[in-house]
């Protein structure tokens, strides 16, 4: 579930900084890309957190 919010997340500034289907460019912030890090980090931590647990 967390892979799937971070691929939208993602997915989301790819397309508000390049114009992805005729969308308006929109500069990133710096704090979108930080949100954007921490919730792949959080993904990564649950992926090796239950691989471990297994």
């Amino acid at each position: 579930m967390a892979a799937v919010i971070g691929g939208q997340m993602l997915a989301a500034l790819a397309i508000d900084r390049y114009g992805l289907l005729d969308c308006a460019v929109k500069h990133i912030s710096p704090l979108h890309w930080a949100s954007a890090d921490l919730v792949v980090a959080g993904v990564i931590l649950t992926q090796v957190a239950n691989s471990r647990a297994v």
